[in-house]
């Protein structure tokens, strides 16, 4: 889902974020996946999400993650 018709360097990164979110989470990479897999499914119920553009952070300090959910139709206005 997330790796799907990207670059090999764009797969390395995304995998890269993964390793490092999941260390500082102090989960498993495959948690990690899970969860962002269920954030994207659960909110694309209600809008249409690019998902090749889906970008999550954790900050320590304090404990956040924050989720960058681009919406398609919204990117496609401000692409005009």
């Amino acid at each position: 889902m997330f790796f799907r018709g990207k670059k090999s360097c764009h797969v390395a990164k995304d995998r890269l974020k993964i390793l490092i979110l999941s260390d500082r989470m102090g989960c498993s990479p495959d948690l990690l996946k899970m969860l962002k897999k269920d954030i994207i499914s659960s909110v694309s119920r209600y809008i249409s999400v690019d998902q090749e553009h889906v970008d999550f952070r954790v900050s320590q300090k304090p404990p956040v993650i924050t989720a960058y959910l681009p919406l398609k139709e919204a990117a496609q206005r401000f692409h005009m």
